[in-house]
């Protein structure tokens, strides 16, 4: 099972706001002309009275149609799944992925590492996900021996439940921003992962904050800051990006947009479009190479 969390029933009240707005500015002129002229003082409410306050219950119905968002359990993959649970291979990303359970702003990003695992073999290899994870990589990894683990049971600033040399995987997805202190837990990441071990590490960079009961959201990184990072501490990592102008704007007003409603909207979510200047999302994928040292004030990218 991907998920346990139940769906969760928002109201945007900015819409609620906008859409009364415009409606209101269109029905209200119309409504006042009927209401001086058409109907005499002393008769029985005529049918455009009638008419005016269906009207305004339109305005209000697709107000709230509008606001409502209705957070579900993620269902990540559509199709091309084994009973196994195991994806059927070769698999890409953009051929099996629901864009109705998917963020805009971590689509292009999962196509990346989507294909970055299918075209390796996984079987033998020991693969932890520390953190919250969606569930979303996991199913490219083959045969993988793969393990989830979960705060609290697992702090990944101080992993005293894991053996040095455990993993020849870790992924920290969309994990880092919500760890107060980041250098400790890349550290402890450094100490479970074997010679030439990788971590994969992706996190927000253009994107609003966003927080919880039992996290906080404390830190960004841009591309060229995630790499001086990873390599500070014994890595030496490909770091990837995807965002432009138009999808940065776009997410900034709405931090859960969905793949299915960028598409609507005519934004592009593909590597092609990316825009140096505007990363929304930020990944790396980092080799094991030395042991950490603490970062110099004066370390060059």
């Amino acid at each position: 099972m991907l998920s346990s969390r139940k769906s969760k029933v928002t109201v945007d009240s900015r819409v609620v706001a906008k859409v009364v707005l415009v409606g209101a500015a269109g029905w209200l002129p119309p409504m006042l002309a009927i209401l001086l002229f058409r109907c005499a003082p002393t008769s029985p409410p005529c049918l455009e009275t009638l008419v005016g306050a269906a009207g305004l219950i339109a305005v209000l119905a697709i107000a709230f149609w509008r606001s409502v968002r209705i957070r579900r359990p993620p269902v990540f993959l559509t199709g091309g799944v084994e009973e196994s649970g195991l994806p059927r291979s070769p698999v890409r990303w953009s051929d099996v992925a629901n864009p109705r359970e998917n963020f805009a702003s971590r689509w292009t990003m999962y196509e990346d590492l989507a294909d970055w695992l299918s075209g390796r073999s996984w079987a033998d290899r020991d693969v932890a996900e520390i953190g919250g994870s969606n569930g979303a990589l996991r199913f490219f990894l083959g045969q993988a021996r793969y393990q989830q683990l979960t705060y609290p049971e697992h702090d990944v600033q101080h992993l005293v439940r894991v053996a040095d040399s455990s993993f020849d995987l870790v992924i920290l997805d969309q994990t880092l921003e919500h760890v107060v202190d980041p250098e400790l837990a890349i550290r402890e990441v450094h100490r479970v992962l074997r010679p030439a071990g990788i971590v994969l590490v992706t996190t927000p960079f253009l994107m609003p904050v966003h927080r919880g009961e039992a996290y906080g959201d404390f830190w960004r990184w841009s591309p060229q800051g995630l790499g001086v990072f990873l390599r500070s501490y014994g890595f030496e990592p490909d770091v990837r990006h995807w965002g432009n102008l138009a999808a940065a704007k776009a997410i900034l007003e709405n931090l859960y947009l969905r793949a299915d409603e960028a598409w609507t909207a005519g934004l592009t979510l593909t590597a092609a479009e990316c825009e140096e200047e505007f990363p929304v999302t930020v990944w790396a994928i980092a080799t094991k190479s030395a042991a950490p040292s603490k970062p110099r004030s004066d370390m060059s990218p």
